[in-house]
Order: C-alpha cells, then sequence, then structure tokens
C-alpha cells in the first residue's frame, strides 16, 4: 500500500474514453493497482452514482466520484483522470475526473476540506479542468503533508 493519499502515478490524461463508466474503470484501476481499493470497488461507486445522480460534479467539467466501504477500501487514496475530450456524466459535461477512495466517513475529511480550498481558487480550478497535470499533481501532492 502507498501510505499516502495521492501519488504521481495516479494522475493521467486520456483521450480515448467515450463514457464516464470507461473513465472510472480507469480510475479505480489505479487505485487498485496500489492497493488502495478491493475488487469490488468499481461496483460500489457506480451503484452510488446512480442511485443518487449527479451531486459528485462539483462544478463545470470537474466530477469528484467517491465512495466509503470498510470492506472494499484498505487505506484513503486519491486518483484523477483528466480527459481531453467532454464526457457525458448523466447529463453534465466532465473532463476531470477525482476519485476518492476511503475506509471510513471520518479518515477523509481533512483531505476532502483541503480538496474544496484547492478547488475554490480559481487559478488552480482552471488548472484542474482544463489537464494542466503538472500544476494539478503539485496542487493534490499537498494533501500527503495533511497525515
Amino acid at each position: 500500500m502507498s501510505k499516502k493519499i495521492f501519488i504521481s502515478k495516479r494522475i493521467i490524461k486520456v483521450n480515448n474514453k467515450n463514457t464516464w463508466e470507461e473513465l472510472l474503470h480507469e480510475g479505480i484501476k489505479l487505485l487498485k493497482k496500489d492497493g488502495i481499493v478491493n475488487d469490488g470497488f468499481e461496483n460500489l461507486i457506480i451503484d452510488t452514482i446512480y442511485k443518487y445522480g449527479t451531486y459528485m460534479v462539483l462544478g463545470p467539467l470537474f466530477a469528484f466520484p467517491h465512495a466509503v466501504s470498510k470492506a472494499l477500501v484498505n487505506e484513503v487514496g486519491l486518483a484523477y483522470i483528466y480527459s481531453e475530450k467532454e464526457i457525458d456524466f448523466l447529463g453534465k459535461p466532465i473532463k476531470a475526473f477525482l476519485f476518492l477512495a476511503t475506509p471510513n466517513n471520518t479518515e477523509h475529511i481533512k483531505y476532502m476540506s483541503k480538496i474544496a480550498e484547492i478547488l475554490l481558487d480559481k487559478d488552480k480550478y482552471n488548472a484542474i479542468i482544463n489537464g494542466n497535470l503538472e500544476l494539478t499533481k503539485k496542487f493534490f501532492l499537498e494533501l500527503n503533508k495533511l497525515k
């Protein structure tokens, strides 16, 4: 396991995905490869999205798919995918996807607070939704200092 909420290899840019489900699969694959999540997490997050809808869309072109599961998540982890083309996410156009997996309802709160702070900064938000991977990586690597 990584012991860090975010690492550089969990940030990618894609141009060959056509659905949010394909992007979700790629994001979960990044988390799974590092031992953050187990089999079944992808289905859990898809079920959560269909149950609650687009509340995971936090702003123009940005979605924050996330789920909590003690059984399917080994530690808090993030992955980021930027799509060079807009993806329809239940009727909302999205290009930037930040995936969060957490094993409980409390451990991730400090990270979500910092993520909100990052997203509220207009320059940082624009870098994230416009695919500036170097700046996006820099912003999210800061989360590791919160441990």
